[in-house]
């Protein structure tokens, strides 16, 4: 693919993503809509040869490095990988950063797409996969075993952390999977008296 194009394409990406929003947000579902419209309304108005476009011409010219044709997969296509990523990682901002990540992804593997689905769901697929590897590269966090709180500092937690301890939370956990799949090996009969006595 040409220079240019790549240049050009990066451009539009970068400056049609929207800016920090500042406000605070009640519920995530608001922070989605809000954000997914804000995505809808980024950036200037379609240019003509984009707005003229359908999804297989569209993807033949980006596959042949055309930025008019980026730019109308980009709007057809970044409230929706916007939302899966936000749904993914819970935080606008890296979502956001997400979503320009899978459209410059998608400016480089473009050509590997090879009409044997939809191309909306070899999108989400490549959306998904980045946020995966972003979620793996995030280092789990570090408690040092050698850290021991001060008796004498009153900022200190006031709960012991004792390690090799059973973790109650997962035991709970685990006793329940156990017990569903104990419940699912019995017969019929049983499951229905079950559900008849617990109703």
């Amino acid at each position: 693919m040409p220079i240019n194009a790549n240049a050009t394409f990066r451009k539009f990406l970068v400056a049609s993503l929207p800016g920090p929003t500042v406000e605070k947000r009640r519920s995530l579902n608001q922070n989605i809509r809000a954000s997914t419209e804000c995505i809808l309304n980024a950036g200037p108005p379609l240019s003509s040869t984009a707005s003229n476009l359908n999804d297989a011409e569209a993807i033949q010219r980006a596959k042949a490095g055309d930025p008019a044709a980026f730019e109308y997969l980009y709007r057809l296509h970044s409230p929706r990988v916007y939302a899966l990523c936000l749904r993914m990682i819970r935080d606008t901002t890296e979502a956001e950063d997400l979503t320009q990540e899978a459209f410059l992804l998608l400016f480089r593997k473009i050509h590997t797409f090879r009409n044997e689905s939809a191309f909306s769901t070899w999108l989400h697929r490549l959306a998904v996969n980045l946020v995966l590897m972003r979620l793996r590269k995030k280092a789990p966090s570090v408690v040092s075993i050698e850290a021991t709180a001060d008796s004498d500092d009153e900022n200190a937690p006031s709960s012991n952390l004792e390690y090799g301890a059973p973790d109650l939370t997962l035991e709970g956990s685990i006793d329940r999977i156990n017990l569903e799949r104990c419940i699912a090996l019995l017969p019929a009969s049983f499951t229905a008296t079950r559900r008849a006595i617990s109703a």
